[in-house]
Parts: structure tokens; C-alpha cells; sequence
């Protein structure tokens, strides 16, 4: 019998071994489906699984100095509010960290109150739902956090496609995995949250 231990490091494996063999490289394609069936083939405690992803990608802006970016994600978003977050970094003239956020397609910079409240800065660019590509507009970023900044978006398809000059890939560090437990002689009632 499996661990939880045991188990999160067969998936960890599963996923690594599933970049190594169909990832990492230009041109490849992530196939949700296929991805699925080798994390449920992974253990036979594992009944089933639900795979969702989201789409980030890091670049190193220059400090200090207005610039616009444009960032191309080759692959279709969902079209809705708050598809698009990124990781916290500063801009010049505003006193603490910002993130990024989507209102239909227009770009902000937001931050959390003491209250916990979202509070809107200032319009930061665009959203190109269909193109997947987001466009950053003057924004003179002075820090951010970690190796580089990263945005996030939640893609249209689970099927993921590539280019020549970028490469899909599954970064371990950001793999969240939880395991629901069932309990033999009990129903379990799942329905679809609105």
C-alpha cells in the first residue's frame, strides 16, 4: 500500500518523465488527455484525476526605466475577468507591490488593502483573449521577486502548443497536488460549481 509520500513522489516522477519525453523542447505539444491517463496509470490507488493548468511564462524586465512588453502565449485564453495574474513586483511611484489582473481586455495594477480589499492603481495594458497575447504599456517597473517576473493565464484548451522560440514545459516547483481520500460504502455527490 502507497504512502501519501509515496504517492506524491510516483506523480512527481510521472510528470517529470512526461516533460522529459514529450516536453522540453521546440515545437512539442502538452496533450491534456494523454497527460491524464499516465498520472491515472501512474498507482492503482489513483481512481481518477482532475488536471487543470494555467499558462505562465517569466521575462526579465529593465528596472527603472518606462518600457512597454509584449508577450506572446501562442495559445487562445479564456475570455473573462481575472484570467491574467502575475507575480507581486514594484513600479515607480506607488509605495507597495502590485500584481496584475484583467478586467475584459484592459490590463491594471492592483494590490490588497489592510482590509483585503483589491485596489486598482492604473491601467497597465491589454489582453488579446484570441491571439493569447498580453501587452504591457509604460510601466516603469523598479523590483519583482524570484528569478524573473512571471504572468499567468488560464488557456482556452488544455492542449498546449509551442513554437520554435518557446518551449512547454511543466515546472515542478509549481505543481500543486491534492488527493481526496474515499471512503468504501459511501456516495459521493460531485456537481459542477457555477
Amino acid at each position: 500500500m502507497s504512502t501519501g509520500v509515496d504517492l506524491y513522489a510516483q506523480i512527481m516522477g510521472t510528470i517529470s518523465n512526461y516533460n522529459n519525453d514529450y516536453l522540453n523542447t521546440f515545437d512539442s505539444v502538452f496533450r491534456h488527455s494523454k497527460f491524464s491517463s499516465l498520472i491515472d496509470k501512474t498507482n492503482k490507488a489513483i481512481l481518477s484525476s482532475i488536471t487543470t493548468l494555467q499558462l505562465a511564462k517569466s521575462f526579465y524586465p529593465e528596472l527603472g526605466r518606462e518600457r512597454s512588453y509584449v508577450l506572446s502565449f501562442l495559445n487562445p485564453f479564456v475570455t473573462r475577468d481575472g484570467v491574467v495574474s502575475s507575480t507581486p513586483f514594484t513600479v515607480y511611484g506607488v509605495n507597495t507591490q502590485v500584481t496584475l489582473t484583467n478586467i475584459g481586455a484592459k490590463l491594471y495594477l492592483t494590490y490588497k488593502n489592510e482590509y483585503s480589499r483589491t485596489i486598482f492603481v492604473q491601467e497597465a495594458g491589454s489582453v488579446d483573449f484570441g491571439l493569447g497575447i498580453i501587452t504591457l504599456s509604460g510601466l516603469n517597473i523598479t523590483s519583482y521577486t524570484g528569478t524573473g517576473m512571471t504572468i499567468s493565464v488560464l488557456p482556452l484548451s488544455y492542449d498546449v502548443i509551442s513554437n520554435q522560440n518557446i518551449v512547454v514545459r511543466i515546472p515542478q516547483q509549481r505543481v500543486q497536488l491534492k488527493t481526496i481520500a474515499e471512503v468504501q460504502g459511501r456516495n459521493r455527490i460531485v456537481t459542477p460549481s457555477t
